[in-house]
């Protein structure tokens, strides 16, 4: 059924002429259902939302160091909970979802996101749940917090915040499938349309069962009624913060790293079917929903499928970085600044899968040491890295104007740095036997660890602050009417996005023709007798904003 497609006639238009205008102000941003600015909101909203959970995580990492808890007053344990539950659930998935909003119905030729309403509806459910989250912190809430109503509102918060990511997800999902332009088969599709359309399928079937999960976390903790071993006991979420689940979540990151390596090189992938499988594979073995809380305890080395999980999930991610390097080496190589942030991205997935690894192999006892909080940041880091690479990749068409390329480049260094500093020490400390979510532990070498820890954490919070900056400066020029000579394909580009206008016209594309093969826009360009595509770095340094 997906696969059928109704037959154009000489290249019909797949969408009716434009109706409409691009919202402006304040008023008409707050009731839009435009597609590109749910998309911005998405993207914005979670960028802030990082941050809160970064300068949470680095408080947490000092007050590791110092052993005395002092900076928060005894309120570690909550700082740690909304350092994962910020990053995972109001950045990592978001993030994507905006992306997606905003691109996929682009990349397969769409006027619009499928159910243009419910994707508007699903920002501002997940942003005022995500909002309460918040709030639920202030009061004293949250796991461990100490007012009820402060923990019953954050368990309420935190289901919001799913129902309205999955809406999302049902919006980009129902996209890729129903809303294709004619000759545009699933094996056609551009990587992230792909990843996508693979991640929101994975997000509706894992949220759900952590949303029925918050469900008997309430019971337990309105009517102690004993689920989970008592009041306050929230091992249950535990599962989808750690290994295999956050591969899951950050699995669009491959798809940007697929398209982005393409329009670098300007070269036909070879191996499509393979680089697909090979993201539907990792997906498939990212689905920790199977473990619930047993993932965090040490007896779950005696379980062969989470073991054999963890071990093989290398072996995807290293021929999906196989099939990338192939790509790399044809065509004519642009070292671009999203192109250093894919490969950074890329280059922490094969850290974190190489982390999993080891963390899984029993002898090395690493389950509920610091080696779990090394294998999330790994993998979320490359999600966010790949993110980032996204959001400079296509800010013509999200914000209308080319970010600096040097900045990408800047902020991609800075991010690979900390990262592997942030994360790296962890895994040692791992096998030093340091338990996660200790404080104070001064034995020779994980004191020092720490240390390096958190110079790796303000090295993360400072490259998101550069891009934060950015993406505010770049959005501002956009409104200002800065980008209006931007260049419709800055790179070069091979897939549908850069067919249209940057920012794209209301409706997006006017006609397009039949697509025949992965890359159109490169069928185009060889049927007029074109050279190579055009060197996107120098257009790109035409029209960036600094």
């Amino acid at each position: 059924m997906t696969e059928t497609r109704a037959v154009s006639s000489g290249g019909a238009a797949v969408a009716p002429p434009p109706t409409e205008r691009r919202p402006h102000g304040l008023a008409d941003l707050l009731g839009t259902s435009d597609h590109l600015a749910v998309g911005r909101l998405f993207v914005g909203t979670s960028l802030l939302f990082l941050l809160i959970a970064g300068v949470a995580g680095g408080v947490v990492g000092v007050d590791r160091i110092d052993g005395a808890a002092d900076l928060v007053s005894g309120a570690y344990g909550q700082l740690l909970t909304l350092h994962g539950v910020g990053a995972t659930f109001l950045f990592a998935i978001p993030v994507f979802c905006g992306l997606g909003i905003a691109v996929v119905p682009l990349q397969v030729g769409a006027r619009t996101v499928a159910f243009p309403r419910a994707a508007a509806a699903a920002y501002w459910v997940w942003a005022f749940s995500g909002a309460l989250v918040l709030v639920s912190y202030l009061i004293n809430g949250g796991p461990g917090g100490g007012r009820l109503d402060g923990r019953l509102l954050w368990i309420v918060a935190l289901a919001g915040v799913l129902v309205g990511l999955c809406l999302a997800a049902v919006c980009i999902a129902t996209t890729v499938l129903a809303l294709r332009t004619p000759g545009l088969s699933l094996y056609r599709l551009p990587m992230f349309a792909w990843s996508m359309l693979v991640a929101s399928s994975l997000w509706l079937l894992t949220l759900p069962v952590l949303a029925g999960i918050l469900v008997l976390t309430y019971l337990d903790t309105r009517y102690f009624a004993g689920i989970y071993d008592g009041f306050g006991n929230y091992d249950g979420l535990r599962w989808a913060l750690g290994q295999p689940q956050v591969v899951a979540f950050a699995l669009p990151a491959l798809g940007v790293i697929g398209d982005i390596a393409a329009t670098a090189t300007g070269a036909r992938q070879r191996s499509r079917i393979g680089l697909y499988t090979t993201i539907a594979a990792i997906g498939v073995l990212g689905i920790g929903a199977d473990t619930f809380f047993q993932a965090v305890e040490p007896e779950v080395l005696t379980d062969p499928l989470y073991v054999g999980v963890g071990l093989a999930l290398v072996l995807p991610l290293v021929a999906f970085t196989g099939g990338i390097g192939d790509t790399l080496r044809r065509g004519r190589l642009r070292v671009t600044g999203p192109l250093v942030l894919a490969l950074a991205s890329l280059l922490m997935f094969l850290a974190g899968a190489a982390a999993g690894a080891v963390r899984v192999i029993e002898p090395f006892d690493l389950v509920g040491t610091t080696a779990d909080a090394s294998y999330t940041h790994y993998v979320l880091l490359a999600g966010a890295i790949g993110a980032i690479a996204g959001m400079f990749h296509w800010s013509t068409k999200l914000y209308g104007v080319v970010l600096a390329d040097g900045a990408a480049k800047a902020a991609g260094a800075l991010l690979l740095v900390g990262t592997v500093a942030l994360a790296l020490p962890d895994l040692f400390s791992g096998l030093l036997d340091q338990r996660r979510g200790s404080i104070g532990d001064q034995r020779d070498g994980v004191a020092a660890l720490d240390v390096v820890s958190v110079i790796g954490g303000v090295l993360v919070v400072l490259g998101l602050l550069s891009v934060t900056a950015t993406v505010a400066r770049g959005a501002r020029a956009g409104r200002a009417g800065v980008g209006r000579d931007a260049p419709a394909d800055p790179w070069g580009g091979l897939t549908l996005e850069w067919a249209t206008t940057s920012p794209p016209e209301p409706g997006n594309f006017g006609a397009v023709e039949d697509v025949r093969s992965p890359e159109p826009l490169l069928d185009r360009r060889e049927a007029q007798g074109e050279g190579p595509p055009p060197g996107g770095r120098e257009a790109a340094h035409g029209g960036e904003t600094n």
